[in-house]
């Protein structure tokens, strides 16, 4: 994908109409997992690889406008309607580099009026080989376009904390094959 179709999607429109934008605020996390880059890529961008540390599960479909949907709560809610990201698209897919990701903040309990906002707010998560150490890869996520007011105050502390969460389950998975769920 050239760098002007990217633009247009990073860009782009949300469900709402609400443009999708860079703000002053946005969840930063990243870590050292010991898989390989190659491996770290896949298990975020195939459904049987995020069942494993992300979502117990979803739906994706690895290229730029495919499914990236997860479905946190699936006896209840088997859609991801409520307690997911049904609808989320896959905004740019580099293999074994990067990932980017529409995200929607609407949280029940939590920030569940942003939910009209669909996806305002995305991931960008790389993939980087750590040098001497061809079996551990950095992962870095940045979640953007969070608001300021509002339910947007508890959105984004929720978000530090979960992402945080995610990419520790990541870890944990890479160094034992254990599954959180």
């Amino acid at each position: 994908m050239n760098a002007a179709a990217f633009a247009l999607l990073a860009i782009g429109l949300a469900g709402s109409g609400e443009p999708r934008k860079k703000t002053d605020r946005a969840v930063v996390v990243e870590t050292v997992v010991e898989a390989a880059p190659a491996e770290v890529f896949r298990l975020w961008t195939s459904e049987d690889g995020i069942r494993n540390f992300l979502a117990p599960d979803g739906r994706v479909d690895p290229k730029a406008g495919g499914r990236y949907e997860m479905i946190f709560n699936p006896a209840v809610d088997p859609e991801g309607a409520r307690a997911g990201t049904k609808g989320a698209r896959i905004l740019r897919i580099e293999p074994d580099r990067r990932l980017d990701f529409e995200w929607s903040v609407g949280v029940p309990s939590v920030s569940w009026d942003l939910k009209d906002s669909d996806f305002v707010t995305w991931v960008e998560v790389t993939f980087e080989a750590v040098p001497g150490r061809p079996d551990a890869t950095r992962v870095r996520l940045v979640h953007e376009g969070f608001r300021t007011g509002g339910s947007w105050e508890t959105a984004f502390p929720f978000f530090q904390k979960s992402w945080r969460s995610v990419l520790d389950r990541l870890a944990e998975y890479c160094a034992t094959g254990q599954k959180p769920w």
